[in-house]
């Protein structure tokens, strides 16, 4: 009985420090967001005076960064949601029917397939950097949205094609073999009876891809230098003019960025919980 007793305050502290790391960097960003430029090195837990300025000086494009003041800050938002929900439906499209081909058809050279997705997967986004500005630059599409569209379906693709795959092999194929045998084609099979049971992991696809997008830097910083096309990511770090650090409207960007993907994601939790779970039973 004590056994339990101790283990439980064990488990109550380690959930208590966890939830510590994880959100006292979320409040010290809030907090920033709130404050005047001169309390940003005072070291205090709670605001001395709360102010919307930042917020203000995002949102009517007087921010003490004339980079940015150039353009609205809702044309960087603008810029973000586009970038995010082309790859979004694009990397739906690919993973989908690359993920359901290389899980239910046999066809030669499938096992270098499944094993080039997993490498391109395991590759990280620094190694790709110099290899993708080399051949955006090569076939002009640099500076566009075409361009960092392209390199971000490079780490999305094959993420949600191998997640894909674990989820596809995971339902009964005897699901389709019935539909077939009444007359049902495969195309038919798959739209009627598999996609609607993959919904979760669509889902799952959709946060990660979507994630992606929405929060890179190191891809649209390399790629995009017309301010028109900054997404807000890079933008925001557009905001730091020389030794100037505005942390105070930095931290107010950053708040209004997160809350995109946190809405979405708390929208659709429950897919995400069953995706992840159903996703990782075969791989």
């Amino acid at each position: 009985m004590k056994e339990n007793k101790l283990w439980n305050v064990i488990y109550y502290i380690a959930v208590i420090f966890m939830l510590f790391i994880i959100l006292f960097p979320i409040y010290a960003m809030v907090k920033q967001s709130l404050v005047y430029e001169s309390e940003t090195y005072k070291r205090t837990l709670f605001p001395e005076s709360i102010t919307l300025e930042n917020y203000l000086n995002l949102a009517s494009e007087v921010s003490q960064a004339g980079a940015v003041g150039a353009v609205g800050f809702h044309i960087f938002v603008r810029n973000s949601f586009i970038i995010s929900i082309s790859v979004t439906l694009i990397t739906l499209f690919i993973s989908t029917f690359g993920g359901y081909s290389l899980a239910r058809l046999n066809f030669k050279g499938k096992d270098l397939c499944s094993l080039i997705v997993v490498i391109s997967y395991l590759m990280p986004a620094v190694v790709l950097m110099v290899p993708l500005y080399i051949l955006i630059v090569n076939i002009n599409l640099q500076n566009s949205f075409e361009g960092i569209i392209l390199a971000l379906l490079s780490r999305s693709v094959p993420f949600c094609t191998w997640f894909m795959v674990g989820y596809f092999k995971a339902i009964p194929k005897e699901l389709e073999e019935v539909a077939m045998v009444d007359g049902a084609s495969r195309v038919s099979a798959l739209f009627r009876i598999i996609l609607p049971l993959t919904l979760p992991s669509l889902v799952v696809n959709m946060i990660f891809s979507f994630t992606l997008a929405w929060n890179d830097f190191i891809y649209s910083f390399m790629l995009l230098d017309r301010t028109q096309l900054l997404p807000l990511s890079v933008a925001m770090y557009r905001l730091i003019n020389g030794e100037f650090v505005p942390w105070s409207t930095l931290m107010a960007g950053g708040v209004i960025a997160s809350i995109v993907p946190v809405t979405l994601f708390l929208i659709i939790q429950k897919y995400i919980i069953a995706g992840l779970t159903a996703g990782a039973v075969k791989g």
